[in-house]
């Protein structure tokens, strides 16, 4: 060969080096993208999609480290509300134009102002109680629709101090006193999971929102069951905290533990020190499938509950059956004074607007009419009964607790209802419109019976408000018509870490069932984020789409696919991973994910991480150098010998 020729083969091999290699591995490459320890320090796109996989502080943390901004977080919100919220109906107002200045100001912030939980996240305030200036102020009544909040309320201005943006407000019942989000003047607001049944109550129009990923968390408000009772039928978190004073507490509806315990260690301010419970196997758990006399519980909810009783049983836990020790029905009469008010101006304040009792919930007219013709002296009496009654309950579970400090029951006695399906039967609702014709020795009563349809479905969750326990409803199924169920579990004053103990344990070992939209499977190892049928990619060209969500740390040495052959995931170093905890695997359903495949056999190999050149280390590069050089060499070789 002359020497232009040497030059000729020279160059080609140096170009093929480096080229060559790089196009070899261009999944390697997709993959190590799809790390989300390992973002470009530039900025991201965040897809819809993505977007929605994504909790509150994953998505924090893309703001804080400027890898995204909460402008384009917003943007991103407001867009899946317009698309999704004429159906469900979550969302009753917005501020679109507020949200995105102040995610603007946001972006610019630098150093300390951006150490905040939840820096630039998008959420939504429930309507009822959590007032956002400008925003409608209502309490869902139709003689006060046009009533506009002139300040913001003190969760509002929580939720701001941790850096929230404000998008709007959510759905809730007329007054708040439904386990249903129905009322008159919103109309219903629907199921994610299944638009045609609701989402519970009152908090439901914050539970729509997170369980169709137009949010990742929202505020919610619980007084009898509103934060789980919308959790438990929408599949998501919902956490009660412990109550120090009065029956009602403020906490989010989340779709991950993590975004619950960083919530809590924000805001929730108690007088005495939280419990704390190294081995929480060390714990007795009773569990009961007993609701108070005369409430049948569904067979779809005993499946489920027994699920996560055998589930427990499995991991160590000591489970046992139970009688439930408190009297949920009497606690529901009591409810009735301690929880409830009326109106006495509603009917001057109807004729003045130029409506009638029928422009409101039959349970707001019959209040009024209660609250109106009972005297102070006599209020004040069955108050003070009311609350020794409830003080003796406590007691009573308290005791009970030093046996089994974990009560386990369903969350809920049936499934989420129909839209269609009424929270009153036909002849409650004409005697409530008309109760002033009632003799009022018989109000009270007629008052506690009316609550029974609602109560037959959700007898479990008031009694804690009643207690001032802490409960926890976790997502851990879904039946028929692919409406979720939940289990609750319910611990001693002051055990609240307790319970978000209990549910991070349930996260990690993949018991949480959701809307696959929202989905992401955390394990005791690391994080997996998957969406339906990934396609996976073999380093030997091979494939295959992963019909489930079979993504899975197996044995602590890796990340393994259990079918079809078990052969490990590359893009992520997990070598040791008692060192490596928090390592995140994100699978999306377009993504060329690289399987590492070293003797095309179903041992289980070590797993490295591929840099970003797709070369994974330097006996890779000298093998695809020497590979180039003799592929090149050969290719000039044939050409030289012709000419």
């Amino acid at each position: 060969m002359n020497k232009k020729l040497y030059a000729k083969l020279l160059s080609a091999i140096i170009c093929g080096s480096i080229i060559l290699p790089t196009t070899n591995y261009i999944y390697a490459q997709e993959s190590s993208n799809n790390i989300t320890e390992n973002i470009d320090k530039d900025s991201i796109v965040l897809t819809e999609e993505e977007y929605k996989t994504k909790d509150a502080s994953e998505l924090a943390e893309l703001v804080r480290t400027n890898k995204i901004k909460s402008e384009d977080l917003v943007k991103i919100s407001y867009n899946i509300i317009k698309k999704e919220n004429p159906e469900l109906n979550s969302v009753i107002s917005t501020r679109e134009e507020e949200a995105l200045e102040e995610a603007r100001k946001l972006d610019l912030l630098t150093g300390e102002d951006r150490n905040k939980p939840f820096f630039g996240v998008p959420t939504l305030m429930k309507g009822f109680g959590h007032n956002v200036k400008g925003q409608p102020a209502t309490l869902g009544y139709t003689y006060n629709k046009d009533a506009v909040a002139k300040n913001d309320s003190k969760i509002t201005r929580d939720f701001k101090s941790l850096g929230f943006i404000i998008l709007g407000t959510t759905n809730y019942p007329e007054g708040a006193m439904r386990n249903i989000t129905d009322s008159i003047l919103y109309g219903p607001a629907k199921n994610p999971l299944n638009p045609d049944y609701n989402t519970g109550g009152s908090s439901g129009g914050s539970a729509s929102a997170v369980a169709s990923g137009m949010v990742p968390i929202a505020s919610g408000s619980d007084i009898g069951g509103s934060i789980r009772i919308p959790s438990a039928w929408t599949g998501l978190i919902g956490l009660k905290p412990t109550s120090e004073s009065g029956y009602a507490v403020h906490f989010p509806i989340v779709k991950s533990v993590n975004d619950a315990e960083i919530f809590f260690d924000n805001t929730v301010k108690l007088k005495k020190e939280l419990a704390n419970v190294e081995d929480i196997k060390s714990l007795k758990i009773g569990y009961s499938l007993k609701a108070p006399k005369g409430v049948i519980i569904s067979d779809e909810v005993i499946k489920a509950t027994l699920e996560s009783v055998e589930f427990l049983r499995n991991q160590g836990f000591t489970v046992e059956e139970i009688d439930y020790p408190l009297d949920g029905n009497e606690m529901l009469a009591k409810y009735t004074h301690v929880a409830t008010a009326g109106s006495k101006n509603l009917d001057k304040t109807l004729v003045k607007k130029g409506l009638t009792k029928y422009d409101v919930d039959p349970l707001t007219w019959a209040l009024h009419i209660y609250s109106k013709d009972l005297n102070s002296k006599d209020s004040k009496k069955l108050k003070t009964d009311a609350t020794k009654f409830l003080e003796k309950q406590t007691e009573i579970i308290s005791e009970f607790h030093k046996k089994y400090p974990i009560i386990l029951t369903p969350t809920t006695a049936t499934k989420a209802p129909l839209n269609t399906d009424y929270y009153v039967t036909d002849e409650m609702k004409d005697i409530l419109y008309n109760f002033d014709k009632v003799a009022k020795e018989e109000r009270y009563n007629i008052l506690v019976k009316q609550w029974e349809p609602m109560f037959n479905s959700t007898p479990f969750t008031l009694i804690s408000n009643l207690t001032k326990e802490p409960t926890i409803t976790l997502p851990t199924y879904i039946g028929e018509n692919n409406l979720p169920i939940g289990v609750m579990l319910n611990a001693p004053l002051y055990h609240d870490k307790v319970l978000l103990k209990f549910a991070k344990f349930f996260e990690e070992h993949s018991m949480f069932k959701m809307n696959k939209a929202i989905t992401k499977i955390i394990t005791k190892k690391g994080t997996v984020l998957t969406t339906e049928k990934p396609e996976v990619h073999f380093g030997n060209g091979k494939g295959l789409v992963i019909e489930k969500s079979e993504v899975y740390f197996s044995n602590g040495e890796g990340v393994s696919i259990e079918k079809p052959e078990g052969k490990f995931i590359s893009g992520l170093n997990i070598e040791d991973n008692n060192k490596e905890k928090n390592n995140n695997i994100i699978i999306e359903p377009s993504d060329k994910v690289v399987i590492e495949n070293k003797n095309d056999t179903k041992e289980k190999n070590t797993v490295k991480k591929l840099p970003a050149t797709g070369i994974e280390n330097n006996s890779n590069l000298l093998w695809l150098l020497l590979s180039n050089i003799l592929l090149i060499a050969m290719i000039f070789v044939k050409r030289n010998y012709k000419e």
